[in-house]
């Protein structure tokens, strides 16, 4: 069964180096994952990270990968040492001065690109979404984002359902949502 893999997001981030993605910070590597999780989720029935998305004012956040992320180096925070440990294992994180109000996270990678973990059909979806806004900038990608139906019609701080994010596969992931949740309830 598929569940959040911090490994993989990782290796999406290496993937997204490797192809030359331009700006590539926190608020823009949250939008790539939400457009690349739409993305297959509509053609396929289902995401890429299974991460939960939440509207917030920068657009979509994958919340999960953002706690992650935002406490890579709070030696305090014991809420994800297990997954900052395997992130950083993968990539390098610095933060950079670069004129906004605040510094620009920026990721080195560590490793190779392990392809081994995605499925073609994922690998073909995160090359065309990182393809895409490879010139984008955070706030260029953000902007589509809010121009998305699925983020117009949640409340802010909300998930935005996969449902939504789906397009034509509503159906079909509303049904997959479900009998997820049955399998995992009989099996506790």
């Amino acid at each position: 069964m598929q569940r959040y893999s911090i490994e993989k997001v990782a290796n999406a981030i290496i993937l997204a180096l490797d192809l030359g993605v331009k700006y590539l910070g926190k608020t823009k590597l949250m939008k790539l994952l939400f457009f690349a999780d739409r993305e297959h989720l509509r053609r396929y029935g289902r995401p890429i990270f299974y991460d939960r998305y939440i509207k917030e004012k920068m657009g979509p956040v994958p919340s999960i990968t953002y706690g992650i992320i935002s406490s890579y180096n709070d030696k305090e925070l014991d809420d994800f040492k297990e997954e900052v440990r395997e992130l950083l294992s993968w990539v390098e994180i610095e933060e950079k001065e670069v004129g906004h109000s605040r510094p620009m996270m920026q990721f080195k990678k560590k490793k190779e690109f392990d392809a081994e973990l995605f499925s073609k059909s994922e690998l073909k979806v995160l090359k065309e979404v990182f393809s895409r806004f490879k010139d984008a900038n955070a706030e260029e990608i953000s902007e589509l984002s809010h121009k998305l139906p699925e983020y117009a019609s949640a409340t802010m701080y909300d998930i935005i359902p996969y449902e939504a994010m789906a397009g034509n596969m509503a159906e079909y992931v509303k049904y997959w949502q479900e009998e997820r949740e049955a399998f995992e309830k009989a099996v506790r």
